[in-house]
C-alpha cells in the first residue's frame, strides 16, 4: 500500500523476531558493530525496510543484551574494584551505588581525592552533559566538571545511570553534593 521509496519513513514495529535477536547477538559477540548488522540483514532480506525494525531497534536488542550481561559479573568485579581504590586511598576515594529491587545497579557515583581538592578551590560553577552509548552497557556517563584559574577543565566527580529520568539525575546530583561536604556551587550549567 506504501510505495517503495516512501517505506523508510513508516513507523516500524518495535517486536524483533527472536531468530533475528539470536543472530543480532551472535554478531554483537563476534564483534560486529550495529551498523554492518543492519546491512548484513538488509541484504539477506532483500533490503531494510523488509524486515520490520529499524537500526535503533537492532542497538536496543544490544542493548539489552549488555545490561544482561553487566548484572551478571562485570557489576560485581567493578563493585570489587571501586572498595579496592577506596580501602587503598586512605579515605580519599568515595563513591555510592544505587540498587533496584533486583539488586541491580541503578547509579553510580565516584569522586577521587584530586577532584575534591579540585571542587573545593574552583568549585563556584559546575556543568555536566551526560554521554550516550560511549561504554558497552549504553549507561549514560556523566562527569562532573569546572574551570580552574587557568580556565582549564578540571573535574569534580563521575557518574553512571541506568537511565536519563528526572530521579536519577536527583540522586547523582545529591548524592555527589554528599560526598564534596555538602557544599553546593553558585551554578550548575547543563544541556
Amino acid at each position: 500500500m506504501v510505495a517503495t521509496d516512501k517505506v523508510q519513513f513508516m513507523q516500524r514495529s518495535k517486536n524483533i523476531d527472536s531468530a533475528i535477536r539470536v543472530l543480532i547477538e551472535l554478531f554483537n559477540k563476534s564483534g560486529i558493530e550495529t551498523a554492518q548488522v543492519m546491512r548484513f540483514l538488509g541484504e539477506k532480506w532483500g533490503g531494510v525496510e523488509k524486515f520490520g525494525f529499524s537500526n535503533k531497534g537492532s542497538r536496543n536488542v544490544i542493548r539489552d543484551i549488555r545490561r544482561r550481561v553487566f548484572d551478571s559479573g562485570d557489576a560485581d568485579s567493578g563493585m570489587a574494584f571501586l572498595r579496592q581504590l577506596q580501602e587503598t586511598s586512605f579515605g580519599n576515594f568515595f563513591y555510592r551505588v544505587d540498587l533496584d529491587k533486583e539488586n541491580r545497579v541503578r547509579g553510580l557515583v565516584w569522586v577521587d581525592d584530586r577532584s575534591l581538592n579540585a571542587y573545593s578551590n574552583f568549585g563556584d560553577v559546575i556543568s555536566s552533559e551526560s554521554t550516550y552509548m560511549t561504554n558497552r552497557y549504553f549507561m549514560p556517563f556523566i562527569p562532573i566538571m569546572g574551570v580552574n584559574h587557568h580556565y582549564q577543565n578540571i573535574l569534580f566527580g563521575f557518574a553512571l545511570m541506568s537511565d536519563e529520568k528526572e530521579t536519577s539525575y536527583k540522586w547523582v546530583l545529591k548524592t555527589w553534593l554528599k560526598v564534596v561536604g555538602n557544599k553546593p556551587p553558585q551554578t550548575i550549567i547543563t544541556d
